[in-house]
């Protein structure tokens, strides 16, 4: 798979137009760094930190150590660079605290745009990218929604183990007539964040609640004292 990928990258090209000229083209290609390593796919309980080793292709890699790599930088943002995640202006390039890596990207990505690259301007804000954090073929690649369904089975499992391992190995069974116990594990919100919506919106609707019979109180005291021949003049 290795010597296939190596060449399919030294053979393959595309002839695309050049946007700053309607007559005139460009070959893409890829460079010559192009760098494929077998992964290693490691059994529970090994090593996930061993060394990588060496094979016809040139080394093996753990499929641990690939996983916690792509999560470092799928989990980057570009407010690490100076960028926010709201569009900005090629107008305010110049006053962005950034590097000069950084500012040389999006000049270009503002020449590309006024040399007729249509839409890649909207995309300032990105580095000019408009598409996914992970790139994936529809055809031979799963659904974020498929990995979301996978997850949540083996975390229902995961916690079905732990709590037959507590309760005993009958837990499981599938025996209809075995008696399941359930124990009570929490109650209302469970993250701070939605502990402090639902304070904050009690608040307020007793604040309202204390103010509205503030008034009540208030006119109903004054048409006291107030008697019905009253009158300004």
């Amino acid at each position: 798979m290795a010597t296939i990928i190596q060449q399919a990258a030294r053979t393959v090209a595309v002839t695309v137009t050049d946007s700053s000229s309607d007559t005139a083209t460009r070959v893409i290609r890829f460079d010559t760094q192009v760098d494929t390593q077998p992964i290693e796919n490691r059994h529970a309980g090994t090593d996930s930190h061993a060394v990588q080793e060496d094979s016809a292709h040139g080394r093996v890699l753990p499929a641990r150590s690939v996983a916690r790599y792509l999560a470092k930088y799928v989990t980057k943002s570009l407010a690490e660079v100076g960028i926010s995640a709201r569009r900005i202006s090629t107008e305010a390039i110049a006053d962005l605290d950034v590097s000069d890596h950084v500012r040389a990207i999006l000049t270009t990505i503002s020449q590309l745009a006024d040399r007729g690259l249509v839409g890649i301007g909207r995309w300032l804000h990105t580095l000019g990218y408009r598409g996914h954090i992970t790139s994936k073929s529809r055809r031979y690649s799963t659904t974020m929604t498929a990995l979301r369904e996978h997850r949540a089975t083996w975390t229902l499992e995961q916690h079905l183990k732990s709590t037959a391992h507590q309760h005993g190995s009958g837990f499981n069974s599938t025996d209809g007539n075995d008696l399941v116990v359930w124990d009570f594990d929490r109650g209302g919100v469970t993250s701070l964040g939605d502990r402090t919506l639902v304070n904050s919106a009690a608040l307020r609707r007793m604040e309202t609640r204390r103010i509205g019979l503030m008034e009540v109180r208030g006119q109903v005291r004054n048409q006291r004292w107030d008697s019905p021949g009253d009158s300004d003049g």
